[in-house]
């Protein structure tokens, strides 16, 4: 598991990625995260499954949209449980879009400035990687702070380090109004 860097550009999230590509995050999930920051101490964890698509030949990953909260899932200030909702959701947008609409990970939020995985966020993230059914080599794994959004690149052969260290995003309260 690594650290992506990234820059932005025009409202959307971009990543510098391990396979010499970028994950480019659309203007529409990069507003769902920022909605969902704990920027007060009322508002619990949230989540869900990335979803966008891979390209032949190409090193580039594109994350269209994101699923958001749904029933069935469990929410408190500092834990989410996503519910098997987010995999029937996915799965109708990948029907409808006639394979094109892919899982690339998952997301969460984080009631920290600057987020950093937990020993049960590289758990699930292991999990994902040795169970989940997707294309590529790779999954993404995106964290919601109140400052920062951060993302982590795993591998299938689940060669996960435990990096603290964020490569990351942008200032979401500097350029909050742009």
């Amino acid at each position: 598991m690594s650290g992506v860097s990234n820059e932005k550009l025009n409202d959307r999230l971009l990543f510098k990625i391990s396979s010499e590509g970028t994950l480019y995050i659309s203007k529409k999930a990069t507003r769902k995260f920022i909605s969902y920051r704990q920027d007060t101490s009322r508002k619990n964890e949230a989540g869900g499954i990335l979803l966008g698509r891979q390209f032949e030949n190409n090193p580039d990953v594109i994350v269209d949209d994101i699923t958001t909260p749904l029933i069935g899932d469990k929410r408190s200030r500092c834990q989410f449980y996503r519910s098997v909702s987010h995999h029937k959701k996915a799965v109708s947008k990948w029907k409808k879009s006639n394979g094109t609409c892919l899982y690339l990970g998952l997301w969460h939020s984080h009631p920290e400035m600057v987020p950093r995985p937990s020993s049960v966020d590289f758990g699930d993230w292991t999990n994902a990687l040795k169970h989940g059914q997707y294309e590529g080599n790779s999954l993404f794994f995106m964290i919601v702070g109140i400052k920062e959004i951060c993302c982590w690149q795993g591998k299938s052969d689940c060669n996960v380090e435990k990096n603290n260290k964020s490569n990351y995003v942008f200032d979401l309260l500097k350029n909050k109004n742009e």
